[in-house]
This record gives structure tokens, C-alpha cells and sequence, in this order.
């Protein structure tokens, strides 16, 4: 745990996201709070507020107050991510439905429902629970 800890860069994952979601779904991803470490009751990382835009505008379409991922540590080193819990508190987003019949949230998800690939080989996401707690 003190190696992970002393390893773990909570700002450089944050930068990495927010570049992440930019380069490949020209949304604008803020995180206004640290990205952090826990161990307790399973390992997972935890975000403070934050919000999304919508796809080529600064215009926001989602937000969270805070948000934990905790994740099987077992799997990862396998190559899976297991997720045991997907924790979001204080969740607003704007969904809209154009005229021609698209949706806002087109462009995030997957297209024909192809798998997400990560370096040439499918990214295997499992989850196990999700908990989501709005205002």
C-alpha cells in the first residue's frame, strides 16, 4: 500500500484524462478536485467535482459532485479491469434529443456497438455495481 501510495501521481492521471477525453471526443472535461487513492473498503480511485461538455462546445452537459471507481485488483493483472462499483454523487446532465433524431450522448458511446481498443487489443471492462445519487 505505501509503494502504491508513494507511486500513485493523482495529477498527472488528472491530465491524462482530460487530454484523453479531448482528443477523442472533443468534449472539454474539467476536474476541479484531486484524484485520489483509497484502500478502503476495496482500492479505488476517487474524484472530486467535475464536469463534461457537450461535443464541440464549452457548453456544459454533465456534472458530478464527487465520484469513486473501485476496482478487483486480482484481474488487473491479467489485463481486465473489474470494477466492483461505479459511486457518483450529485449527478446532473442535460440529454437531448436533436430533430434528426441524434442524441447528445451519440459520440460517447460506442459505435455499433464495436468493443472499445486500447493499443491495438479490446479494453475487457467489467462492473459489478453501479450507485448514483443526484441532488
Amino acid at each position: 500500500i505505501a509503494v502504491v501510495s508513494i507511486r500513485f501521481d493523482g495529477n498527472r492521471i488528472k491530465a491524462e484524462l482530460v487530454k484523453a477525453v479531448q482528443e477523442t471526443k472533443q468534449r472539454t472535461l474539467k476536474i476541479d478536485g484531486d484524484v485520489g487513492l483509497s484502500f478502503w473498503p476495496n482500492v479505488g480511485i476517487t474524484l472530486g467535482k467535475l464536469s463534461l461538455s457537450e461535443h464541440g462546445s464549452a457548453q456544459q452537459f454533465a456534472s458530478v459532485d464527487s465520484a469513486r471507481v473501485s476496482v478487483a485488483v486480482m484481474p488487473l493483472l491479467s489485463g481486465k479491469v473489474v470494477v466492483n462499483t461505479v459511486e457518483v454523487n450529485g449527478a446532473k446532465a442535460v440529454f437531448i434529443k436533436r430533430k434528426n433524431g441524434t442524441l447528445n450522448v451519440d459520440d460517447l458511446l460506442p459505435e455499433g456497438g464495436k468493443a472499445i481498443k486500447t493499443e491495438g487489443r479490446p479494453l475487457h471492462i467489467e462492473i459489478a455495481g453501479v450507485r448514483i445519487a443526484s441532488p
